[in-house]
């Protein structure tokens, strides 16, 4: 393996669906990533990201997991460390793309935002009057987002994307809504690409509904703009 052609991440999903463009400005061709993350029986990271990322040009390959972030297990050789970015000055503010450019001394990316994600030609099996529903726990403190309000307010037939553990504590907090089960994250950006549109907070849909350029609406934690693109697809809660 060509070192000088690996990169590394023990962020999330989202950081890894930001980080293609600049994965392959650099010319990474294999990416390792942590086993780590998610709940029993939901995969990890690693199982999740590589139906995607392979669809994207990567050869995804597994490190394990427990080490804290930003760490990797002894003797991982790499050449590109794709969570240093967060070094970067107001890391909160500017968007996530943007600093993982300048992190590396890329100039900065084409704005508006162009859609950087393949996606296969399988289908969803969604039908193009759904709208997609993803909220996970992070990044809410503080919202005044109230969700069973903004569920009464979509028409027509809605479900909710993501984690069983997600979609029973947004029962819990919004009422009841069917889950549209997927495992892994070409599934979801199957179902983005196919839906109607998308209602999200920050996280993992997030960043495929803004990488494929699809309209979605966006619960965003108060004083933090680094996932808001300003972009006309873009609205929010």
């Amino acid at each position: 393996m060509d070192t000088m052609t690996t990169a590394a991440c023990s962020g999330g999903s989202g950081d890894c669906t930001y980080a293609i463009q600049v994965m392959r400005i650099l010319g990474v061709k294999t990416l390792f990533l942590k086993e780590n993350f998610y709940p029993p029986g939901e995969g990890s990271l690693y199982s999740n990201m590589k139906p995607l990322l392979e669809v994207n040009g990567f050869e995804v390959l597994p490190t394990p997991g427990g080490n804290d972030t930003w760490a990797f297990e002894p003797g991982l050789r790499f050449s590109h460390n794709l969570d240093e970015w967060r070094n970067m000055p107001n890391r909160n503010k500017t968007h996530i793309i943007l600093n993982q450019h300048r992190y590396f001394g890329l100039p900065d990316p084409t704005f508006p935002f162009k859609p950087w994600l393949t996606v296969d030609a399988v289908p969803s099996g969604l039908t193009p009057d759904i709208t997609l529903i993803a909220v996970t726990n992070r990044w809410r403190d503080g919202s005044p987002v109230r969700w069973r309000n903004v569920l009464a307010k979509i028409e027509g037939p809605k479900y909710f994307i993501g984690l069983k553990v997600d979609h029973e504590r947004f029962e819990k907090e919004a009422g009841p809504i069917v889950h549209w089960v997927t495992k892994d994250f070409l599934e979801i950006a199957r179902s983005v690409r196919d839906c109607k549109e998308v209602y999200c907070n920050q996280g993992p849909v997030m960043a495929i509904s803004q990488s494929l350029g699809k309209e979605y609406w966006g619960e965003f934690k108060p004083k933090k703009t680094n996932c808001m693109t300003y972009m006309p697809n873009e609205h929010y809660l």
